[in-house]
């Protein structure tokens, strides 16, 4: 699967709109869907800020491998971490 596919499947595993996302990450809707019809991957702080939203790694949308476990819990606690950082 490329990784506009990945996108989409991570997407509905989080019962998210593809509006919910651009408007999280600071795209229109309409170069989103340019990205998906162009199977064109977005450049890399897309790619990440789109990975932090569906709560999966920039790598698991590339590869479409899922996570180790240890991985996961990893980025897990970094986001906790992060949301206690920021509320400081």
């Amino acid at each position: 699967m490329d990784f506009m596919n990945n996108v989409l499947n991570e997407l509905q595993k989080n019962n998210m709109t593809q509006i919910e996302l651009c408007d999280a990450i600071g795209i229109s809707i309409n170069t989103f869907r340019g990205w998906v019809s162009k199977k064109v991957q977005p450049p890399v702080d897309i790619a990440y800020k789109i990975s932090k939203e569906l709560n999966t790694t920039v790598d698991q949308l590339v590869s479409g491998k899922p996570e180790h476990p240890a991985e996961k819990k990893l980025n897990e606690v970094k986001q906790q971490l992060n949301s206690i950082i920021g509320s400081i």
